[in-house]
């Protein structure tokens, strides 16, 4: 069988930037939320300053025009238009602020850091992989059965694993998936274990 993480991902930036903040230390065990890669934000910050500026703008213009309306002093058609550049400011806003939160990369879950593929001070392109980042608290293992054990097998039987790289140990889990298909040349179905991890032992 082959071991891999209960959840990885990738880690790579929604936009182009440069590294500014590179926290990654592989191996170790980061939180979710924890802040992995930071890239530089300073067009972002000062775009979003200019969006909040302009929504108060608006705000104001409509608050004028409203106080004016109810005398009649501006036609509805004056209203409506600065009620419709005040909707437009605050979605400025919004996609301001998604810029600005684009530039820095949390981690989505817990889990352990891989190696960085790039240093501080690069420059990256949206989608480059920064890292990886693995739920190792479980492990899955995928292995292979012959046909003929296809209706004995079923989720929640237990399995025993024993791994190479840790010669005498044992791992108890338990079948969590079994395929709905046979392949064709092998005769074989996939199944899959889930082990618990807890001290991170297999990798």
């Amino acid at each position: 069988g082959t071991s891999g993480a209960g959840q990885s991902v990738d880690v790579v930036p929604e936009t182009d930037g440069r590294i500014v903040e590179l926290a990654i230390r592989p191996g170790t065990l980061v939180d979710k939320g924890a802040i992995l890669v930071r890239l530089d934000d300073t067009i972002a910050r000062a775009n979003l300053a200019e969006a909040e500026a302009r929504l108060t703008e608006r705000e104001q213009a409509l608050s004028r025009i409203t106080q004016l309306r109810r005398t009649n002093a501006v036609s509805v058609a004056t209203l409506e238009e600065a009620t419709a550049r005040l909707a437009e400011a605050r979605a400025q806003l919004d996609r301001a602020r998604q810029r600005l939160a684009e530039r820095t990369i949390p981690a989505p879950f817990d889990g352990v850091v891989g190696l960085a593929e790039v240093d501080e001070g690069a420059r990256v392109s949206a989608g480059t992989v920064i890292t990886r980042l693995d739920d190792l608290s479980e492990i899955e293992v995928e292995f292979a059965l012959p046909e003929t054990l296809f209706s004995q097998i079923e989720t929640g039987q237990k399995v025993t694993a024993h791994s190479a790289a840790f010669p005498g140990q044992s791992f108890s889990g338990r079948i969590a998936a079994v395929d709905s298909r046979i392949d064709p040349v092998s005769r074989a179905f996939r199944a899959r274990a889930v082990i618990p991890n807890p001290d991170g032992t297999l990798p």
